[in-house]
C-alpha cells in the first residue's frame, strides 16, 4: 500500500478532531488509519481550498486504505480525484430578478428567511411589511444569496433601514462587517472573506478575474477573449484559467439546452474584483476592448434586428443587456462618437422594450456631440426623434426629426434626407397636422422607391395605410398590403405584426367587429408561436373591440393591462391613449367621476404633448359625459368645436366613432330642441382651444 507522507497537515488536524494522538513508535496518520480501519464512518474535511493538493492525496490514501469509510469535502474547488462526486452549494433561493414575492410569498425563499432570522436577533421587531419589503429583496438579490452577506447586513438593521442598507450596497466591504467575534477573522467581515479566497489565487487567476469584473451580468467566451486576453494573459491559456475560476465558484457557468454556456461573477466578487482592477494601469485598456467588443457586435447584428432572425437577435441582446449598459456607460466618458453608433446601431431593440432609457443615453450622448461625424449625428438625432415620439414628446420629436434631416441636407446624403424626411413626416402628422404630414412621407416614400430601400418603404407605407383611410379606404388598404408584402420578403415579423395590427384597427373604425375579431385572434396565435409577450397596443386593440361589443369588464382588463405596459415599456403614447379609453368607457359603465378623472388626465397629457388629434378624442368625451349629466348645450358647443378642428386638420372621425355622436347628437335635439342645439352647436365652432378646454372642465358630476 502506498504510504501518504508529502504534507501531514491535514492528517494532524483530523486526528487532533478525533481526539487521536501520536504513539511513540507509530506516526500520527498510521494511528488514523488503524483509527478508521475498524469503522464504518463519514469523515468530514472541511475548507480544503488552502491545502488542496494535500487533502487530495491525504482523501486518496484513506479510501485507499479504509473500506468503509466515506468522505465529504467542502471546498472551493473539487479535489479532482478518482470516484469524487462534485456537488456545487448553490446561494440561497432567491425569486429572478423581474419577480419581488408578495409579502405571502417572501418565506419561500431561503435567502430572505436568512435575513429576517438574522435581522430579528438584533432587532427583535422586525418584520417584512409591504414598505420594507422592496428593499429586503433588493438586498438579497445584490447580495447573491451568499449567507455570510446576507447575516452582515442583516446585523445592520439596527442601526439603519433596510432602504439604506440597500442603498449602500455599493460600497458593501464597508458596510458589512461586525460579525461573531466568536468566529474565524475570514468570516468578520464581507472584505476578509474575500480576501481570503482572493489570497489562494495564483497571478495568472488573479489577472483574469481583475480583468472579467468589467463585465456586468453574463458573459460568453467570445467576449471573454476579445476583451480579456493580450498584456499578459495568453489566448491558449484563457479557457484553462477561466475553468480554474469556475472550479473555484468565482466565475459561475450558466448552461442552457441547446445554449453555449455563459458564464457570470457574483456582484459581490465583481466589485471586488473591480476594485482590484483599478488598483492597476489596466482599467482603460480593458474597458476599451470591451467598448470595442460590444459595437462590433452591435454593427454586426444591426441588419438581423429586421431579417427573419430578429427575434433571436433580440433575446441575444437580452443576454447582453448589461453588458451594453457598461459599454454605454464607459463610451459616454471616454468616447461619445462610439457611444452613439453602438446606441443607434440597435435602436430597434432599445425602441422594441426600453424606449425611456434609450431616450436617456441618446441625451447624455447628443450633448457632448459637436466633434462627432455629421452622419453619425445625422442619424442619431433621426433615432432620438423616433423615441421621442413614442415617449410622446411631440415637439421635441419634431425638432430633432428637423435638426436630423437639416445635417443629412448638408452632407447630401440622399438616403438619409429620405429617411429624414420620414422622421418629420411623423412628427408633423402626430401633432394633427395630418395634410403637412401626408405630403412628406409621401416625399419619402417616392425617394425610397428610387434607392430600393425596402425596409423604409415598408415602414412609410405601414403609417401611410394606418392613417390614409382618412382620405381614401381603398388605398389605404392598398398601402398596407404592399407594406405586409415587402416585410414578408424581408423576413421583418415583427413589421407583418404591426401591418396586421392596422388591419385590425381599421376593421373596428369601419364597424366590421367580426373581421377585427378573426384578425386580432390571429395576430395574438402569432404571438404566441413566436414567443412575445402581451404587448401594450395589440392589448389596446382587444380593448376597443371588447368595448365595441359591450363586453366592459373585458375591455377594462385590457385597457388597464395596456397602460401598464406601455408606461413601464416607455411607450408613452400608447399609455395616454389607453388612459382616454378608460374614460370614454367609463361613461358606458356610469362611474362618471372615474371617467372624469380619465379624461381630465388625458386632456391635460394631450395638451403638454402638443396632440390635437388626442385632445379633440377627450373633448368628445367630455361631450357625452356633460350630455349623460343633462347638460346638452354644453355637450352641442364641444361638438361643434370638435367637428371644426377636425375638418381644419383633415382628421375626420372614423365611422365607429361617428356612429357614438350621432346618437348622441340625436339625445341633445330631443332634450332642447333643434334650434337651440344648432345654436349651441354653432357657438362652439367658433371656440378657441383653451375655451373648449374651459367648457370641459366646468363640468360638475352628480
Amino acid at each position: 500500500m502506498a504510504r501518504y507522507a508529502p504534507d501531514i497537515r491535514p492528517g494532524q488536524y483530523a486526528a487532533d478532531a478525533l481526539g487521536l494522538r501520536e504513539a511513540p513508535d507509530q506516526p500520527i496518520y498510521d494511528v488514523l488509519l488503524d483509527y478508521l480501519r475498524e469503522r464504518t464512518c463519514l469523515l468530514i474535511l472541511d475548507n480544503c481550498e488552502h491545502l488542496i493538493d494535500a487533502s487530495a492525496q491525504f482523501a486518496v490514501s484513506l479510501l485507499q486504505a479504509c473500506s468503509d469509510l466515506k468522505i465529504l469535502a467542502s471546498s472551493r474547488e473539487a479535489l479532482a480525484v478518482l470516484g469524487e462526486v462534485p456537488y456545487r452549494v448553490p446561494p440561497l433561493s432567491l425569486p429572478d430578478s423581474h419577480h419581488e414575492p408578495s409579502l405571502e410569498q417572501w418565506q419561500q425563499y431561503d435567502a430572505f428567511c436568512l435575513f429576517v432570522e438574522r435581522a430579528t436577533t438584533v432587532l427583535p421587531d422586525f418584520q417584512i411589511t409591504e414598505d420594507n419589503l422592496p428593499s429586503v429583496v433588493q438586498i438579497c438579490q445584490r447580495l447573491d444569496g451568499l449567507p455570510l452577506a446576507l447575516e452582515l447586513a442583516a446585523a445592520r438593521v439596527n442601526v439603519l433601514t433596510t432602504a439604506q442598507i440597500a442603498a449602500r450596497l455599493d460600497d458593501r466591504f464597508r458596510l458589512l462587517t461586525g460579525g461573531s467575534r466568536t468566529a474565524l477573522p475570514r468570516q468578520q467581515t464581507l472584505r476578509a472573506l474575500i480576501d481570503w479566497s482572493w489570497d489562494l489565487l495564483d497571478e495568472p487567476e488573479k489577472l483574469l478575474l481583475r480583468r472579467l469584473s468589467v463585465f456586468a451580468g453574463s458573459m460568453n467566451l467570445e467576449a471573454v477573449e476579445a476583451v480579456c486576453t493580450g498584456d499578459g494573459l495568453a489566448t491558449d491559456d484563457l479557457l484553462d484559467l477561466l475553468s480554474e475560476l469556475v472550479n473555484k465558484s468565482l466565475v459561475i457557468p450558466k448552461r442552457e439546452q441547446g445554449q453555449e454556456t455563459r458564464y457570470r461573477l457574483l456582484e459581490t466578487i465583481r466589485q471586488y474584483a473591480q476594485e482590484q482592477l483599478l488598483k492597476t494601469s489596466q482599467i482603460e485598456k480593458v474597458r476599451n476592448r470591451q467598448l470595442d467588443y460590444f459595437l462590433c457586435l452591435a454593427e454586426k447584428i444591426e441588419p438581423e434586428l429586421v431579417r427573419s432572425g430578429q427575434l433571436a437577435s433580440f433575446r441575444k441582446l437580452d443576454k447582453e443587456l448589461d453588458n451594453l449598459r457598461a459599454a454605454q456607460n464607459w463610451a459616454r466618458e471616454t468616447n461619445v462618437e462610439a457611444g452613439l453608433r453602438l446606441i443607434t446601431a440597435v435602436w430597434r431593440y432599445w425602441a422594441f422594450s426600453y424606449r425611456r432609457e434609450g431616450e436617456h443615453w441618446l441625451a447624455k450622448l447628443l450633448a457632448h456631440s459637436d466633434t462627432v461625424a455629421p452622419a453619425i449625428k445625422a442619424k442619431a438625432l433621426g433615432v432620438h426623434a423616433e423615441f421621442n415620439l413614442g415617449l410622446a414628446n411631440l415637439d421635441y420629436a419634431h425638432s430633432l426629426a428637423q435638426e436630423s434631416l437639416a445635417l443629412y441636407r448638408e452632407i447630401n446624403d440622399q438616403h438619409g434626407i429620405a429617411l429624414g424626411l420620414g422622421h418629420v413626416g411623423w412628427a408633423t402628422l402626430w401633432t394633427g397636422e395630418h395634410g403637412k404630414g401626408r405630403k412628406l412621407l409621401l416625399e419619402s416614400l417616392e425617394m425610397l422607391r428610387a434607392l430600393d430601400d425596402k425596409l423604409g418603404m415598408a415602414s412609410i407605407l405601414s403609417g401611410l395605410g394606418f392613417h390614409e383611410w382618412k382620405f381614401n379606404y381603398e388605398r389605404s388598404m392598398a398601402y398596407l398590403a404592399e407594406s405586409e408584402a415587402l416585410y414578408r420578403e424581408l423576413g421583418h415579423l415583427i413589421g407583418i405584426l404591426m401591418v396586421q395590427d392596422s388591419y385590425a384597427q381599421l376593421a373596428i373604425w369601419q364597424g366590421d367587429i367580426d373581421a377585427a375579431q378573426r384578425m386580432l385572434e390571429a395576430a395574438k396565435v402569432s404571438r404566441e408561436a413566436l414567443g412575445l409577450k402581451e404587448e401594450a397596443y395589440i392589448l389596446q386593440l382587444f380593448g376597443d373591440l371588447y368595448f365595441r361589443q359591450g363586453d366592459y369588464q373585458q375591455a377594462r382588463n385590457s385597457f388597464e393591462k395596456s397602460s401598464a405596459i406601455s408606461k413601464e415599456k416607455g411607450h408613452y403614447f400608447t399609455y395616454i391613449w389607453a388612459v382616454i379609453r378608460m374614460g370614454h368607457l367609463c361613461i358606458r359603465t356610469g362611474e362618471y367621476a372615474r371617467a372624469r378623472e380619465y379624461l381630465e388626465q388625458s386632456l391635460r397629457l394631450f395638451d403638454e404633448m402638443g396632440s390635437e388629434d388626442g385632445m379633440i378624442f377627450a373633448i368628445e368625451g367630455f361631450a357625452s359625459l356633460v350630455l349623460s349629466q343633462e347638460q346638452p348645450e354644453i355637450a352641442a358647443r364641444l361638438f361643434g368645436w370638435s367637428d371644426t378642428k377636425r375638418t381644419a386638420n383633415q382628421d375626420p372621425r372614423p365611422p365607429v366613432e361617428q356612429v357614438d355622436v350621432d346618437r348622441d347628437t340625436a339625445v341633445i335635439i330631443e332634450m332642447i330642441g333643434q334650434e337651440t342645439s344648432d345654436a349651441a352647436y354653432h357657438a362652439g365652432t367658433k371656440l378657441s382651444t383653451e375655451q373648449a378646454i374651459a367648457h370641459a372642465l366646468e363640468i360638475t358630476i352628480t
